[in-house]
């Protein structure tokens, strides 16, 4: 290939001319520094599944939306595929590290699949491999004598673009094709004998925006990425001010949010200084949010009091003054093992309630002394009891060490070929136990067919932690990406869990499924047995087991305790289902037993119920592993187990 593109006139630089190894990044640097045209990343594939009638050519470009890489990625699939008489896999976008940061042409090839037989013997004979080079030589050649459009001499000045727009090749630039957008929406621009105008909004939002623009020429080849990123920053003019209680004591929650002359919050991560005077500031965020506002908990020290503000050139007082003849709460929701605020629990008193805020403070109006508190939030034990008027503060103990707080689980459930949509249904199942254990569970409900290249950008827009791609299928199986240890782990971790609840789980297998090697993260693809998974208490023990393997794989070490279910005559449970008290559990089998993989340390509240029934057990996880429950009729209002 050196030589036929030599042959051209090209320039070409191989980043080895032995059998030796370079490094991911030192390859990228050589097409970067070298500004290249193209980058060319050739392999020979093999495939995770040992499968030897494998052979068809794939081409990778850069995961991007909108690439002139592709359209080159399709000329060299077609021409190495016609050349070979094999077929070739749709070009795809892809993470590789040599796709990341390098010219906007760069390609990884896989002509064919040495991991064949009949191919590898064939990539002996140095003619085919001739043959095999002239192929990706005739389609890039082909490819740039039709060229592509680029973008040059982009100005932004005056809340105007300025550009030319022209094509490299021999065919024009297709005017019609062509696009300005403004943080994806479409902006009015004319365009003259490749003169490109369009006009920006003057009452811009303050922040950061990203002009895009796009072309195709009468090929339809696309144009290489342009992207220009520019900040908007105007000083404040006026502010917003909101103040909860509107007038109460001893806490206030101070909400002051900085506009600009069109009424615009302030830029993000504007640093606000702020001088209190005979008030005490408990927690105040210093820098505006994407609201350009700031947050305050201000204690009085005097009936009343003032907050002096200052942000770039803008000044501004705030008076606060105690008038109120209510009487308020106001207190803290904490984290009991990080002494951090908790916002978004639901506090209750009686009648009333509310919703903590920045730093966990909350207030209300009181009209009942002595009803109990109640505080709720997933991913922590529940509160109830009297209200410490002594500290302010409620403590709430966290959900397995707090272990699923804020950790993102992509879930995948792709839609099967049957009616039921159990994979889905699994699916729910385990974002429900998420959530309670303070995860942020995001569902993808996949329609038939949905391409693979809108469901990798989706997930690099999400950045999950753990994914989990639940494909309905005639045999149940676990697969994971060979050359990720913590998928591997993972997969095993969620084997052991099912063998656990009674599943017949085989071993998990290492696929080359696209999405598995190109999402981030830890990631697993389910195949779920469809005549398993009809059953409603195999879905539910399914996703349990699902949930219990994401808890262990973030480090939970907690007790597990087995046991048997029986009727108000002694007759095993089927069905019942068993759950600790944050209302995570599994449902019983035919002979009543259970299995629970998620109990934390010390005393627990097990709750068995069916049917209405239930009844409550308080255990000691350390001392008793084997356990029996009985659900009596007299459970119905909820007393108290042995």
């Amino acid at each position: 290939m050196k030589g036929l593109f030599e042959g051209e006139g090209a320039n070409v630089y191989l980043t080895r001319d032995g059998d030796f190894s370079v490094l991911l990044l030192d390859r990228v640097r050589a097409a970067t520094e070298r500004e290249a045209d193209l980058f060319l990343s050739i392999h020979h594939n093999s495939n995770s599944e040992r499968r030897e009638d494998i052979n068809r050519t794939e081409v990778y470009y850069p995961p991007v939306p909108f690439t002139s890489a592709r359209d080159l990625a399709f000329y060299i699939a077609e021409s190495i595929a016609r050349e070979k008489g094999i077929g070739f896999l749709t070009p795809l976008p892809a993470r590789y590290r040599v796709l990341r940061d390098n010219v906007p042409l760069s390609l990884i090839v896989e002509p064919s699949y040495i991991s064949n037989p009949e191919e590898e013997v064939r990539l002996r004979d140095p003619d085919y491999l001739r043959r095999e080079a002239l192929a990706i030589f005739r389609a890039v050649r082909s490819y740039f004598e039709k060229g592509r459009p680029r973008v040059l001499n982009f100005c932004l000045k005056d809340w105007k673009v300025r550009a030319r727009v022209v094509n490299t090749g021999r065919s024009g630039v297709d005017e019609n094709s062509i696009e300005v957008l403004l943080n994806g929406k479409p902006l009015p621009f004319c365009f003259d004998e490749g003169e490109l105008t369009a006009w920006l909004p003057e009452r811009m939002p303050q922040g950061k925006h990203i002009v895009e623009i796009r072309a195709l020429n009468l090929e339809g080849h696309r144009s290489d990425p342009f992207r220009y990123s520019f900040t908007v920053k105007r000083p404040a003019e006026s502010i917003s001010v909101s103040i909860e209680p509107s007038a109460g004591w001893p806490l206030l929650l101070v909400s002051i949010r900085f506009l600009d002359k069109y009424g615009s919050p302030l830029f993000k991560g504007e640093k606000v200084t702020v001088k209190p005077e005979d008030c005490r500031i408990l927690e105040m965020t210093e820098r505006t949010d994407s609201n350009g506002e700031i947050s305050l908990v201000v204690k009085l020290e005097k009936d009343a009091g003032i907050l002096n503000l200052s942000a770039r050139d803008f000044s501004s007082s705030i008076f606060l003054k105690n008038m109120s003849r209510t009487k308020f709460i106001c207190g803290r929701i904490i984290d009991q093992k990080t002494g951090r605020g908790i916002s978004d629990a639901v506090v209750k008193l009686g009648d009333q309630a509310t919703v903590s805020r920045f730093g966990g403070f909350f207030c209300f109006p009181v009209t009942d002394d002595s009803a109990e508190m109640m505080v709720f939030r997933n991913g922590y034990e529940r509160y109830s009891g009297a209200f410490p008027e002594d500290t302010l503060e409620i403590s709430l103990s966290p959900l397995f060490e707090g272990l699923l707080i804020d950790k993102v689980v992509a879930i995948e459930a792709e839609k099967g070929q049957g009616s039921g949509d159990f994979a889905l249904k699994v699916g729910k199942v385990l974002a429900g136990n998420l959530r309670l254990g303070g995860a942020r569970p995001e569902m993808s409900e996949l329609p038939e067919g949905e391409g693979a290249e809108r469901r990798l950008f989706r997930h690099m827009d999400l950045r999950p932690d753990y994914t989990l791609i639940l494909r309905e299928s005639r045999d149940f199986f676990i697969g994971y990406y060979e050359l990720h240890e913590e998928s591997r782990d993972f997969a095993r971790r969620i084997q052991k869990l099912l063998g656990k609840l009674g599943f017949s789980a085989p071993e998990p297998v290492p696929l080359s499924e696209y999405l598995l090697i190109q999402y981030s993260g830890v990631r697993v693809l389910l195949g779920l047995d469809m005549e398993t998974v009809r059953n409603r208490r195999a879905r539910w023990n399914l996703a349990y087991s699902l949930f219990c393997a994401l808890l262990q794989d973030a480090g939970f070490k907690g007790n597990e305790v087995r046991g048997r279910a029986i009727d108000a005559n002694g007759v095993p449970l089927f069905e019942g289902f068993v759950r600790s008290f944050c209302g995570i559990g599994s449902f019983t089998d035919a002979e009543g037993c259970f299995t629970l993989c998620h109990l934390q340390r010390g005393v627990e509240r097990i709750v068995l119920e069916k049917d209405g029934l239930y009844r409550e057990y308080i255990i000691d996880v350390r001392k008793e592993r084997e356990i029996e429950l009985s659900l009596k009729e007299e459970g119905k209002d909820g007393n108290q187990g042995d």
